[in-house]
């Protein structure tokens, strides 16, 4: 896969911000998303045409984004049983903004 990235750079932005930020939401960890991403991908960062900082700093904040987004994180969870809702009411109304906010990572920092 390193090696297709090398070739067509394009998709190493999208990768580095979407695939941390489903996998934070899909786990409800985004330091577990982002330590697996960095230590697989962005140690290649320069062949594959960015700062091995500014990529790693983007997967990360994807990371922790999905987890905000995530119905079962810790937090999500937690806030939850505070409110006596179900935590996916609660994941419904921060996902879009953290959708979006993966995809101005992605589209103008990136």
């Amino acid at each position: 896969m390193i090696e297709w990235l090398k070739t067509d750079q394009s998709y190493v932005k999208f990768g580095g911000t979407f695939v941390p930020f489903l996998m934070g939401v899909v786990t409800g960890s985004g330091d577990a998303a982002a330590m697996s991403f960095n230590t697989a991908v962005t140690v290649h960062a320069n062949d594959l045409g960015f700062a091995q900082d500014k990529l790693g700093m983007a997967v990360a904040i994807s990371g922790a984004l999905g987890r905000s987004a995530s119905p079962i994180a810790g937090a999500c969870i937690v806030c939850a049983g505070l409110a006596m809702v179900n935590p996916i009411q609660i994941a419904k109304r921060t996902f879009l903004g953290m959708f979006l906010s993966v995809c101005a990572i992605a589209f103008f920092i990136l």
